[in-house]
C-alpha cells in the first residue's frame, strides 16, 4: 500500500507551491487525491509518482540534430522558392 501523504508533503514531492496544488483540485486537474470526510485531502505516493511520469517529456538528442541537417532536396526546394514568381522583388531606386 503506498504511504498518504498531506497537501504539503505532496507539494515538497512535486516541488511546487502547495497552492498550485489547492488549485488543482479545485479545477479538478494535477494528480489524483483522496478527500477523506469534508477537509482531509491526502496524496497517495504512488499517484504522484505515476503523474510525474506521465508528464515526462522525452527528447532524443539524435532525432533532433538529424531533423537539423539539409537534405540536397530541400536545398533545391529553397532555390526553386527563391526564383519564385510570385515573389514580390525589392526594387532599386536608382
Amino acid at each position: 500500500m503506498s504511504s498518504l501523504l498531506t497537501p504539503t508533503k505532496a507539494a515538497q514531492f512535486l516541488n511546487i507551491p502547495e497552492g498550485t496544488l489547492a488549485q488543482w483540485r479545485s479545477q479538478r486537474r494535477g494528480p489524483p487525491f483522496i478527500k477523506l470526510e469534508s477537509r482531509l485531502v491526502r496524496y497517495r505516493q504512488s499517484d504522484l509518482e505515476n503523474y510525474l511520469s506521465k508528464h515526462a517529456v522525452e527528447t532524443n538528442l539524435t532525432t533532433d540534430m538529424l531533423s537539423l541537417k539539409v537534405s540536397p532536396n530541400e536545398e533545391e526546394k529553397k532555390e526553386s522558392r527563391s526564383n519564385h514568381p510570385w515573389k514580390s522583388r525589392r526594387k532599386s531606386s536608382c
